[in-house]
């Protein structure tokens, strides 16, 4: 499904990113749709994360605690990420300057 969020909210977490960026033709229509995917992808992990199958009794209801376990794995690596991005970038900046000499 790729209605997760309307446009308005794509459009304020985008925004909230870097207010001063501007987005080409069908931007935030695909980051709307890659943002569904990604809360699909956390909703799998929760599930992932519980012991009981669905239905058979004490252990098998969703708690805050599986969401709360669930996000931390997904924040970890979240961070990860943009700690790589963000060295990947500075280098992209560094070889652009040296390219311009």
């Amino acid at each position: 499904m790729n209605n997760r969020m309307t446009e308005k909210q794509a459009r304020i977490a985008l925004r909230e990113a870097n207010s001063k960026r501007q987005y080409g033709d069908g931007a935030v229509s695909r980051f709307k749709t890659k943002a569904g995917i990604l809360i699909d992808m956390f909703a799998n992990i929760v599930e992932d994360t519980m012991a009981q199958e669905p239905n058979t009794g004490h252990g098998c209801r969703v708690q805050t605690l599986h969401i709360d376990v669930a996000f931390m794995r997904i924040e970890n690596h979240m961070k990860d990420l943009e700690k790589q991005v963000a060295v990947e970038k500075a280098i992209n900046r560094r070889t652009l300057m040296e390219e311009e000499e």
